[in-house]
């Protein structure tokens, strides 16, 4: 197993500095069954299950994504303090960087952007310290329902890593990721009931249905009416951000997001950045202090978990 002193701040160098992730994945080889872990040997004490907002993933950046953390990088700060990503043999790229070619690798298929990757995992990585090696992130698209994502935790539950323990599990969504979340931890609460969750994060949830989201789009003049458009069991642990202060299509209307009927933590976030006209709070959201705290916390929390009996 690889440990901290693998990733020493004096492997910086300019000649260890990759600028694609081509160049650090291109002869790696991975299962593209998201059932399978991104290392054939590897048996993660920690699961994420990540659920991304519309036109979130991609074909590509599910394989590339699964051929980067293969690799076991774990981000440190350099000597101009900019989050890099270091490799175990010393090859290291920009954080900047990855997040942007993540983008790039969804763009041209979906024209979206993978928003919940690029936040709760590269920059909430970054923040809590956590890296790869303990720990298996896999990519769900709210396009395609749960039943894929119940049938893999069902697998990895059941991989078990020392034959006492099971991988903690962590469900995180955005947008209307964030329903598809929701969605999947009721799945497990009712159906599942060997599974534990052992923390949920929700990033202003938004219904996945088309006359459901429409009616989330109120003028930005008004906060939202609507009630509370889910719940989650109570005895799950969730913390849940919304916002109803976005501003969008020439600062007409705003996208706002649901709290969560039974989360353990609802906080309603007034942003304290400026917005922008046509990428308003809704995206902007993880900017906010307290969001990247909670993420980190929760991130460092459970990675310190021994794992589910």
């Amino acid at each position: 197993m690889a440990t901290d002193c693998l990733y020493n701040n004096d492997q910086l160098t300019i000649e260890n500095k990759i600028e694609t992730l081509a160049e650090m994945v291109e002869k790696v080889i991975v299962d593209v069954d998201r059932c399978a872990y991104s290392s054939p040997h590897k048996k993660p004490q920690h699961l994420i299950y990540l659920f991304e907002g519309r036109s979130g993933l991609s074909k590509k950046l599910l394989i590339e994504f699964k051929k980067f953390q293969a690799q076991n990088p774990k981000c440190i700060k350099n000597e101009k303090n900019e989050e890099v990503f270091i490799f175990p043999d010393g090859k290291w790229i920009l954080a900047k960087s990855i997040k942007d070619q993540f983008d790039n690798m969804v763009r041209p298929e979906t024209g979206g952007s993978p928003v919940g990757l690029k936040s709760f995992i590269i920059e909430g990585f970054c923040r809590s310290g956590i890296n790869f090696q303990e720990t298996e992130v896999v990519l769900w698209g709210q396009e395609e329902g749960i039943d894929a994502a119940l049938k893999c935790v069902t697998e990895h539950n059941n991989n078990r890593y020392d034959g006492v323990h099971r991988p903690t599990l962590m469900v995180m969504g955005f947008s209307r990721g964030g329903s598809r979340a929701i969605e999947f931890a009721d799945a497990i609460h009712k159906n599942k009931k060997e599974i534990v969750i052992s923390q949920g994060v929700t990033v202003d949830p938004v219904p996945t249905g088309l006359g459901e989201t429409v009616a989330k789009f109120v003028p930005v003049s008004k906060y939202s009416k609507i009630p509370a458009t889910f719940s989650i069991a109570a005895s799950t642990p969730w913390d849940n951000f919304w916002q109803e202060s976005d501003s969008r299509w020439g600062g007409r209307v705003g996208l706002n997001g649901s709290a969560v009927a039974g989360a353990s933590k609802n906080v309603l976030v007034k942003p304290s950045v400026e917005k922008k006209s046509g990428n308003g709070a809704h995206w902007r959201i993880f900017q906010e202090q307290m969001v990247q705290d909670s993420i980190r916390q929760q991130l460092q929390r459970v990675n310190g978990l021994s794992g589910q009996k």
